[in-house]
């Protein structure tokens, strides 16, 4: 269950915590079917809109991927619009670059200290980072590592998988577990779909205030 608000409040609170936590960056924000309510909202910010008619997860995914591999940035955070951000999240990253990573996760998912296996940890000036083998559909990294991933990309498109425990564990398999993925210690970003991981020792309520 979502411990703050409704849909609506919580796409709104995240997305001023992202752009809090990301000063600067050019945002693109893919709408399937928004309310007029989400339209409105997202029309006053600072952000390009990409306005689709899908109604489904697959193909929102499908079409907003690509977009990601095509980036000329530096760095993409291609991410879902329930995820509550720190105000330090690009300085963290930043921090991480000399990290051979791949991919990295927002999240410190409080669960993931429960599993089995070996786990690097990475010390920078601004925190530890650990390696993970599954994340959700959240993730950041270089614009050439997302189109590195494309195929494997299209094959979870064609393949017989649906959300939740479909697209993520296909993905965490095809491509998290073949390469370096990191988290942060602390979390950079709560992902608000339940209080069951929250990660700790940050105070999410406040930064939900804050938002």
């Amino acid at each position: 269950d979502r411990i703050f608000g409704g849909r609506l409040e919580v796409s709104q609170k995240c997305f001023n915590s992202m752009t809090r936590g990301f000063p600067g960056a050019s945002v693109k924000v893919v709408l399937d079917k928004p309310s007029p309510e989400m339209l409105a909202f997202y029309q006053g910010k600072d952000c390009e809109i990409i306005e689709v008619d899908f109604g489904n997860l697959r193909d929102a995914i499908n079409h907003s991927y690509p977009l990601a591999c095509a980036s000329s940035a530096d760095f993409v955070l291609y991410a879902e619009d329930d995820y509550l951000y720190t105000a330090d999240a690009q300085a963290r990253i930043e921090a991480a670059s000399d990290i051979p990573y791949q991919l990295l996760h927002p999240s410190d998912y409080s669960d993931r200290y429960r599993e089995k296996g070996e786990c690097q940890l990475y010390l920078t000036k601004l925190g530890y980072w650990r390696s993970i083998t599954k994340s959700t559909f959240t993730f950041g990294g270089k614009p050439e590592t997302f189109a590195g991933f494309l195929k494997e990309h299209s094959k979870m498109m064609t393949a017989k998988a649906e959300h939740r425990n479909g697209f993520d564990a296909w993905w965490n398999k095809a491509v998290l577990q073949k390469n370096l993925i990191i988290s942060p210690i602390p979390s950079i970003a709560y992902h608000l779909d339940s209080a069951a991981w929250r990660p700790p020792l940050v105070d999410w309520r406040k930064l939900w205030d804050e938002s």
